[in-house]
C-alpha cells in the first residue's frame, strides 16, 4: 500500500486499535487505475458504535481527493448492517457473486457494491495517457 500511496486508516480508542479501513487497486492493470477495492473491519466488540460510518466516510474522502474515480467492495450478502452502511454513502449493489465463499459450514453469497467519486466515469481524468 505505501508503494502506491493508497489511503488507509485506523480507529483506535483508548489506545487500542478497534478498526481499520483500506483500499487496493480494483484490477493491476494500467486501464484499472482510477478504480479501488475497500475493505473495513471492525472488532466485534466495537460494532454498532459509528466506528463503520466514520471509517468509511474518511475512505470515501480520500479516495476522491486522491482522484480515483471508483470504490468497489464485496460484502457478505448476510451482513446487513455492512450493506446498510453502503447504501448511505451512496453505494449501488452491482451484482451478486453466488456461493463464492464458504463460512460456518454453509455457502454464502457475497453482494458486489460501487460508488462512483468525484465525476466517476463522466468525463476524464485530468491526466489521461493513451494505453
Amino acid at each position: 500500500m505505501r508503494n502506491h500511496r493508497l489511503p488507509h486508516l485506523v480507529a483506535t480508542l483508548n489506545g487500542d486499535v478497534v478498526g481499520y479501513a483500506y483500499v487496493v487497486l480494483f484490477r493491476k492493470r494500467p486501464a484499472y487505475r482510477f478504480a479501488v477495492k475497500h475493505s473495513i473491519y471492525i472488532h466485534h466488540d466495537h460494532q454498532g458504535r459509528g466506528i463503520g460510518r466514520l471509517l468509511l466516510g474518511e475512505l470515501v474522502d480520500a479516495c476522491a481527493a486522491s482522484g480515483f474515480r471508483q470504490m468497489i467492495g464485496y460484502i457478505d450478502a448476510d451482513n446487513g448492517a455492512s450493506l446498510a452502511l453502503h447504501d448511505k454513502f451512496g453505494f449501488a449493489r452491482v451484482g451478486v457473486l453466488p456461493g463464492v465463499a464458504y463460512r460456518y459450514g454453509k455457502w454464502c453469497d457475497t453482494v458486489m457494491v460501487q460508488r462512483s467519486l468525484a465525476s466517476g466515469a463522466t468525463a476524464p481524468p485530468a491526466s489521461v495517457f493513451s494505453r
